[in-house]
C-alpha cells in the first residue's frame, strides 16, 4: 500500500492472480463508485494477490488474503488490533466494509477478502530521520496495543524458539539441490553449521536474560520499511497487520533494529555485500522508540539475541522453500546472513547499551 517489500522479503515472482470474473463479483461487494483503472500491486507475499483499484471515490487495495495460512478467525483477529490502533490515534490504512452488512471482511467462494483505503507515501531510503520516525511510530503502536482486546483467532508464530526455522534449516540442503544440482554444497553445509551455531546461542542467551519474564502483549509482528509509509508532514502509516499477534513487545523492537539498519545490498554477489548494520540508524531507530515510551534494562539485554532469531527464521524459511533467496544463490546468501549475524553477536553488549 505504497512502499516496498521488507529486507529480507522476497520479490514479486510467481504470484497468485486475480481472476476477471473473481474481481467483478469480489468489487460488487463494496461500493467504490465508478472505477476508471484497475492493475496488479506486487507488494509483500505472494500468495496474497492484490489489486490497486482507482475510483471516482478515491484509490483502493484489494488483498486476497493466503488460502494457507488465513482462517476467517485469523483474519478478524488481526483487523480487531487494527481497528483498535486506528481508534487510538495511530495512522493505519482504512480498512473499508462490504455494501451490505458493514463487514471489513469478506468471504466468498471459500476465500476472503480486504479492501483498505491506499496511502500514498515514499521509500525507505535508509535515512537516519526516517529511521528515527520509524522507531517512534512503533512506540506509539505499542502503547496503543496495550489496550487492545483481540477477538479471533491468534496467529500461531514466534520468534524466540521458533521450531519454524529449525525446521527450515534442516530442509535446505534438499531444497537446494533440487533448485540447482549445481550448488556448492560444502560452502552451503558451512554457512547452516554457523547460522545453527549462532541461532542456538542467541536461543540460549535470550533464555537466560529472562525472555520468560517479559510481559506479552499484542505485537504488529513485522515491523519493516514495507509496512511503513513515510509522508512528508504527517505521521508514519502502519499497514499489514497479517502477522499481529501476542509476544512481548521486544520482538518488534529487534526485528525494527535490523529491518530499519541494514547496510544497502546493492552488489549481485551477496560476500560482496556491507557486514553488519549502520550504528547512526540504530541509534536513531531507538531514539525515536525511546523518545515516547522507554524500554527495560531486561528488555534491552535481549534484544540482540532477538536479532539473530528473527534473522534466521526470515532467511531460512525462503531458501526451504525456494531453494534459493530472490532468486540468490543460497549458500551465498546464507554465508552474507551468518557473517551478519556473527557481526551482531560480537556486538551485543554494544547493542544492549543503546
Amino acid at each position: 500500500m505504497g512502499a516496498p517489500t521488507g529486507e529480507f522479503s522476497q520479490p514479486a515472482a510467481g504470484w497468485d492472480r486475480f481472476h476477471s470474473k473473481e474481481i467483478a463479483k469480489v468489487l460488487s461487494h463494496f461500493d467504490l463508485g465508478v472505477i476508471a483503472t484497475i492493475r496488479e500491486y506486487h507488494r509483500g507475499s505472494r500468495r496474497a494477490p492484490k489489486l490497486r483499484i482507482r475510483s471516482d471515490r478515491g484509490e483502493f487495495l484489494l488483498k486476497r488474503r493466503s488460502t494457507e495460512r488465513d482462517s476467517a478467525e485469523r483474519v478478524r483477529f488481526c483487523q480487531s488490533i487494527q481497528k483498535h490502533v486506528a481508534s487510538c490515534g495511530v495512522s493505519t490504512a482504512e480498512l473499508i466494509p462490504t455494501r451490505g452488512n458493514a463487514d471489513t471482511l469478506l468471504e466468498l467462494d471459500g476465500r476472503r477478502y480486504e479492501l483498505f483505503r491506499f496511502v500514498e507515501g515514499v521509500r525507505y531510503t535508509r535515512t537516519e530521520a526516517q529511521a528515527q520516525e520509524a522507531g517512534f511510530a512503533l512506540a506509539q503502536l505499542h502503547a496503543a496495543m496495550t489496550t487492545c482486546r483481540a477477538v479471533g483467532q491468534m496467529p500461531d508464530a514466534r520468534v524466540h524458539h521458533n521450531q519454524h526455522a529449525h525446521a527450515a534449516l534442516s530442509r535446505i540442503p534438499e531444497a537446494v539441490a533440487y533448485a540447482n544440482p549445481n550448488f556448492d554444497r560444502t560452502m552451503l553445509m558451512q554457512a547452516l553449521d554457523r547460522l545453527r551455531g549462532r541461532l542456538e546461542m542467541a536461543e540460549h542467551k535470550a533464555a537466560k536474560c529472562g525472555y520468560d519474564s517479559l510481559a506479552q502483549q499484542p505485537i504488529h509482528g513485522d515491523w519493516h520499511p514495507g509496512n511503513t509509509i513515510f509522508r512528508a508532514t504527517d505521521p508514519v502509516t502502519v499497514i499489514d497487520f497479517d502477522s499481529a499477534r501476542q509476544e512481548p513487545r521486544a520482538v518488534d523492537i529487534a526485528n525494527g533494529f535490523v529491518q530499519f539498519t541494514l547496510r544497502s545490498r546493492a552488489a549481485a554477489d551477496p560476500l560482496e555485500w556491507p557486514v553488519g548494520l549502520d550504528p547512526e540508524r540504530i541509534q536513531a531507530f531507538a531514539r525515536g522508540y525511546t523518545a515516547h515510551t522507554r524500554w527495560t534494562a531486561e528488555e534491552a539485554a535481549i534484544i540482540p539475541w532477538l536479532m539473530i532469531e528473527a534473522i534466521v527464521g526470515e532467511a531460512s524459511v525462503p531458501i526451504a522453500r525456494e531453494g534459493s533467496f530472490a532468486g540468490i544463490s543460497a549458500e551465498r546468501v546464507l554465508v552474507a546472513v551468518a557473517n551478519l549475524l556473527d557481526w551482531i553477536g560480537d556486538r551485543s553488549r554494544a547493542i544492549a547499551g543503546i
